[in-house]
């Protein structure tokens, strides 16, 4: 599995230089994820259960000739949501990354002009994470970081796609929870490639523990898609300058997150559907990576000691460039103390 946002690690001179990625100083303490294809129906399964009303099963439609799963977005039903539990809680100052494939199917397409409402799936929070998104008044959805495509074009702007942070709930309210630019950096513009109806998609939202930002990618096949500003000459490419990223920043407490849903919100504004759309998702992948995991493939195993091996230097040698990330204890070399760390982090291929 390759993931989005990689920094070099571990450069050493063994004979040839060995060059390599590691995902962006991680926090968590154990390396995990998961690659769900949908080889059998995730809910009888066990690996996915239905977070809201059992009654909402039929919004979660498993093709086995496929081996797809079907949600069916409609803003003007009860919240639905299917998750899957991660097995820890990571917060803002971890970095993890979700990659899911999907289609928007036209038939049966709607999406209302006078309101604002979203398709979405990413992490959440199964206590915290309530069922109120758009309004956010009632069971209001804090701690989420989560993909969401508005179709809708209102006075907000719009369409608008982007990663979107909600906060925990630090007693300002819902809408000051939210880190989601309404404006030049999410907004559609001429030129930009967004969701095709019908066509196989792959977003990538990666989000960076150190800088507190979450970005998000697109790509159809193997091609990034040109989301961000590209009719636009006063910011091409947005914030950080590239058409191919769409990128949102932590402004407020941080937040903790459990688990992976698939987020089928109400419009809690409206009194009848805003937006109703079948998504077929063909895959979803979960990644947090940790100290050892050296290849950022989300386990510690046999390759990631390859290359810790590359970088040893032994007591107070001075480190070969790149090989930082290999220096647990932050002082100076890699020795015998960073392979005992190693050894506690070492999980075996995932």
């Amino acid at each position: 599995m390759r993931y989005l946002k990689y920094r070099i690690g571990c450069v050493c001179l063994v004979g040839t230089v060995l060059l390599y990625v590691l995902a962006a100083h991680p926090h968590a303490s154990v390396a995990g994820g998961f690659v769900e294809t949908f080889s059998d129906d995730p809910v009888e399964s066990g690996r996915f259960m239905l977070h809201d009303s059992p009654d909402d099963g039929w919004r979660f439609v498993y093709e086995q000739s496929t081996q797809t799963l079907l949600a069916r977005y409609d803003t003007g039903l009860p919240t639905a949501r299917l998750v899957r539990p991660l097995g820890l809680t990571l917060t803002q100052d971890d970095s993890f990354t979700f990659r899911v494939t999907f289609t928007i199917n036209s038939a049966g397409f709607f999406a209302d002009s006078d309101h604002i409402a979203q398709i979405a799936f990413g992490l959440m929070n199964t206590t915290t994470t309530g069922p109120d998104r758009v309004y956010g008044v009632d069971g209001a959805a804090f701690d989420l970081v989560s993909f969401d495509y508005f179709p809708n074009v209102t006075l907000f702007g719009g369409p608008s796609l982007g990663p979107t942070i909600i906060n925990s709930d630090s007693g300002a309210g819902f809408f000051g929870a939210i880190d989601y630019e309404f404006g030049p950096e999410t907004k559609y513009d001429p030129g930009d490639e967004f969701p095709s109806l019908d066509t196989i998609i792959t977003a990538d939202l990666d989000y960076d523990g150190d800088t507190h930002q979450a970005t998000l990618r697109l790509r159809q096949a193997d091609t990034p898609l040109a989301i961000n500003n590209v009719g636009q000459s006063f910011l091409p490419g947005g914030q950080d300058g590239d058409p191919t990223t769409i990128v949102t920043n932590l402004t407020g407490v941080g937040f903790a997150v459990d688990a992976f849903g698939i987020l089928l919100w109400r419009d809690f504004s409206a009194g009848y559907s805003t937006v109703i759309a079948d998504v077929v998702l063909d895959s979803i992948e979960v990644c947090w990576p940790a100290f050892g995991d050296f290849d950022g493939d989300c386990d510690v195993d046999q390759d990631d000691f390859g290359l810790f091996q590359a970088c040893r230097s032994g007591p107070s040698a001075p480190l070969a460039s790149g090989c930082e990330t290999c220096d647990a204890d932050g002082d100076g070399d890699v020795d015998q103390e960073d392979f005992g760390a190693l050894q506690v982090m070492l999980t075996g291929p995932r």
